[in-house]
This record gives structure tokens, sequence and C-alpha cells, in this order.
């Protein structure tokens, strides 16, 4: 089957499939009332679920796709891709119809799967740099784990594995992005994306920081302090890599204001710390902007380079990328202007469905179709 081919086409199918039922899910909970999982209470399932479910498998998708093109090796195809993505699907059915322990045991092998699939070819080419990749998908395994033992009931600790997973997932974007951003938009604009060593590192290092402040709960004063540096660091850096020339560009546009979101997550958070804008807002400029707008960038971008397509997005795609963003805005805004939050959560919902289900209708074909080019993969 062409969608075991590559890593992209199956994790970023289950990737786009997870964000709409998972969100429907979510929305009939709010609405209906209901219980999704026997494991978590339903707010910790759905947190659990875009972080683990969602992102991971776009983690999975991402990597899977670039290590074959850093290392110059074969991509995993067949019967290994079915294994680890049956792992993944499993673990979603069995959180909503399984027993704790089991359901818990299943998910917990997908990152060390994943980690048996990338560490060969890294290790056999020397990949230092991306080998930073395998002590991050170990971080995230530990962030997972940290949830289910308090859903058995062995310590308290799910609000620790919440905030590992959001800032290992930003850590991961911040130095994905800084590698992809620059280099998509110079290739297509012709431009010379600016960097700054110091920039650089001190937007990595901020990033670092994050998981600490929610689980030590450091003085408002500290957190408004890194708020600042982390802020003014990641702006700079996207300053750096923007042009004008951005807007004329969907593929590029988005995965700017992608980041951006990650700007305007890193302020909200040292404004929540002194009471101006709800805790919820800055936390859903990470995950539904950063991380929803980022990952459909990626996935949409990726997809067609990988199928041999020209870089041009469809008309639909675009329009998915307008309503993820409007998506984020609703749910990062709603708390902050005090609206109705039935009425933000539900039109912001309505609205990140629309986006994952036009990016299904587009790139569903391209998954389950040869590669346009002729070539295998």
């Amino acid at each position: 089957m062409n969608i075991f081919n590559y890593g992209f086409r199956i994790f970023f199918f289950l990737s786009g499939a997870a964000a709409v039922l998972l969100v429907l899910g979510w929305l009939r909970v709010l609405f209906h009332g209901g219980l999704p999982s026997e494991t978590f209470d339903p707010l910790a399932w759905h947190a659990h679920e875009m972080l683990f479910g969602f992102v991971s498998a776009m983690i999975a998708g991402f990597l899977l796709t670039a290590v074959p093109n850093w290392t110059g090796e074969k991509a995993k195809s067949g019967l290994p891709l079915m294994l680890l993505s049956g792992l993944w699907l499993l673990a979603r059915l069995m959180l909503c119809w399984g027993s704790s322990r089991q359901a818990g045991i299943v998910d917990l092998t997908f990152y060390p799967a994943l980690v048996l699939l990338l560490a060969p070819s890294l290790l056999r080419r020397k990949q230092v740099k991306s080998l930073v990749f395998l002590p991050i998908l170990t971080v995230l395994w530990i962030a997972n784990l940290l949830t289910y033992l308090q859903a058995w009931g062995v310590a308290d600790t799910l609000r620790a594995g919440q905030a590992l997973a959001v800032g290992t997932i930003l850590l991961l974007i911040t130095i994905i992005g800084g590698r992809v951003i620059p280099f998509f938009t110079s290739s297509a604009l012709k431009t010379v994306a600016k960097k700054w060593a110091f920039v650089e590192t001190l937007a990595i290092i901020t990033v670092l920081l994050l998981p600490f402040l929610d689980v030590f709960q450091l003085p408002a004063v500290t957190v408004v302090g890194w708020s600042v540096l982390a802020t003014l660091s990641h702006g700079a850096r996207l300053w750096g890599w923007t042009s004008r020339k951005i807007w004329t560009t969907p593929l590029l546009w988005v995965i700017h204001t992608g980041y951006a979101w990650l700007v305007v997550g890193l302020a909200l958070k040292g404004a929540a710390a002194v009471g101006l804008v709800p805790p919820s807002s800055a936390l859903h400029a990470f995950t539904a902007g950063t991380m929803g707008v980022v990952g459909l960038a990626i996935m949409a971008r990726a997809s067609l380079g990988h199928s041999g397509r020209p870089l041009v997005p469809a008309k639909l795609t675009t329009c998915s990328f307008v309503l993820v963003n409007l998506a984020a805005l609703i749910r990062v805004m709603g708390p902050i202007l005090g609206l109705n939050s039935y009425v933000s959560y539900g039109v912001s919902g309505l609205f990140w469905c629309s986006a994952f289900t036009l990016f299904l209708w587009v790139y569903a074909p391209i998954f389950f179709s040869a590669r346009a080019d002729g070539k295998p993969g």
C-alpha cells in the first residue's frame, strides 16, 4: 500500500484525522458531557491526546521523513511503519475503551519504538546535530509516563508531565524552525536570512526553561523577566527570517505566522503571571497556535515535496491555513475579551476541524497514491 511507503504518508494522515476527531470528541464532552476515557478525566484526556496523539503523529511523520534526507539512507517503509502506526492507533482506541494500565503500556511503547527506527541511521552517519532529537523523544516519553503515573494513582505528576510535554514540543519547534524557516524563505525569495548567534542561543535557553515555570511555580517577577527575554529573542529571530514578500507565498506566510504564535505565547505567559490575561490564553497560543499552525504548514509542504509535486498549495489548503489561524485567534482571545466560553470554544473548534478536514480532503489522495514523478517513496 502506498500509504506505508514513507513515514509522512501514514503519520500525517493520522495526525490530520486526530486533529479533527479529537477536537470533535472534546466539543461533544463540553456541550453534552460524558467521559471520553476511563484513564483520564475529560480535561486531562483532551490535553493528553492533543499532545501525545495529534502532535506525536506529526512528530513521527516529520522525523521519519527528515532523517533519511539528513543521512542519505533509505526511508523506513512497509512493516515497520505498519507496526508503529498500529501502536499509535491502538493506544488511542484503548484510552477510550481499554483499562488505564493496558492503554498506558501500549502508549508508552510508541516513542521507544520510534527511537529504534531513527537511531541506527543517525548513529551510523554520525549526524551529531540531529542526534539531539533522540534525547528530545526520550523526554517526551518521560512526560507521557508522568501523566500515566497520576492516572495509575502512583504519584501526583500530571501537571509536570503536561508542562514537560508542552515545553519539549516547543523546543522541537524552536530547533526545527531554526533550520527550515530561514531555509524555506531564502530558497523561495532569493533572500539571505539574518541570524545572530546570541539570539539563537538565548531563544533555545528560554524555551528550555519553560517547563520549570509551571512545575516549580516560580514567582511572578521571575516569570515576567523570563517572558521579556523569551519574547525579545524569539521575536528578533523571526524578524531576521522575515520578508514582506512572504505574504505572496502561502507556504511561507503560514509557517511564519505559526512561529509568530510562539512569540505571542511567550508574551502572554508573562502577562498571565501578573493576572493580565488568563493562563489558558498563553497555553493555547502555544498549542492551537504554534503547534497547530506550524504543524499544518510543515505537513502541507513536506507532503507536496516528498510526493514529487510542485510546492504550490491548492486553494483549499490555503483556506485551511487561514482557518487554523482563526481557530487559534478565537481560542486565545476569547477568554481575554470575556466572550462566552461555549461560543468561543465552539467557533474555534469549528474552524480548527474545518482546517484539518480541508487538509485531509486535499492530501489523503496524495498519501494513498504513488509519487507524481514516478520515483519510489
